[in-house]
């Protein structure tokens, strides 16, 4: 639910790949389509292709746990045990194809939920701030949109209080906004038009009156798709403050 339309069609994509390069690899080893053994390497060096290609090419890992490889890396090496066997014969071939089949029959349902939640958990942690990510991942993943959303603005809050300094106790809420984003008086400054200013005080003040106030007095209702987007712009949120304290401090030492 956290990871942004476009990467989770493109991990699907490669998935979609992946398991039907897989599945063609298999019936071609059970038909014995091949001419000769560089007929079946190739095919098995696409397959393994696809595989590689659900992995960013800087990941160290391309398992879940570097103790424990995935049930589609187990199932790779015995079938390319089999196929760079010295000589490649009827018998090899079907062996091969009996792993692809069990694989695609016994384990490729649990490979695919665990490389999901996997990709899940490094897009998202890479996406939103680590501890926003950490407090409403189980929340959205569990269907208590509500919770989750409360959360990422007990997080922003939090989030602005260490930017600024103040402490979590005496400053919160409104005057939090305020300390942070005031016209002129906020401790963090766009630097530009006083509009934008005060349209980022508008903002952050805003937000919180609309989603964060109702939530924490009473019963909301939100729908999981609009809870995942609320938390989002908090991401955001939360990146702004950020990058425009960094852009204060440049100037202070400037």
């Amino acid at each position: 639910m956290l990871l942004l339309d476009y990467m989770a069609f493109y991990k699907a994509d490669l998935y979609i790949e992946f398991i039907q390069s897989l599945s063609w690899f298999r019936m071609y080893c059970a038909g014995r389509f091949g001419k000769n053994k560089s007929d079946y390497l190739d095919g098995f060096e696409t397959l393994e292709t696809r595989y590689k290609d659900l992995w960013f090419d800087d990941e160290e890992e391309k398992n879940f746990s570097k103790y424990s490889p995935s049930s589609a890396e187990v199932m790779l090496d015995k079938v390319k045990k089999k196929l760079y066997s010295k000589r490649l014969e009827d018998k090899q071939i079907g062996e091969a194809s009996s792993f692809l089949f069990n694989f695609l029959n016994n384990d490729e349902n649990d490979f695919r939920t665990r490389y999901f939640d996997y990709q899940t958990d490094v897009l998202g942690d890479f996406d939103y701030p680590t501890e926003l990510y950490q407090v409403v991942k189980e929340l959205l993943k569990d269907e208590h949109p509500n919770e989750a959303v409360l959360n990422s603005f007990k997080f922003l809050d939090s989030h602005l209080q260490k930017i600024i300094g103040v402490n979590s106790h005496e400053t919160y809420g409104e005057d939090l906004v305020n300390k942070a984003f005031a016209l002129n008086t906020g401790l963090l400054q766009l630097g530009t038009a006083t509009s934008e200013q005060a349209g980022l005080r508008n903002f952050f003040s805003g937000a919180n009156a609309i989603f964060r106030n109702p939530s924490a007095h009473r019963f909301m209702k939100f729908e999981p798709f609009d809870a995942a987007a609320i938390v989002a712009m908090v991401a955001v949120m939360a990146r702004m403050a950020i990058e425009i304290s960094k852009k204060d401090s440049k100037k202070e030492l400037s």
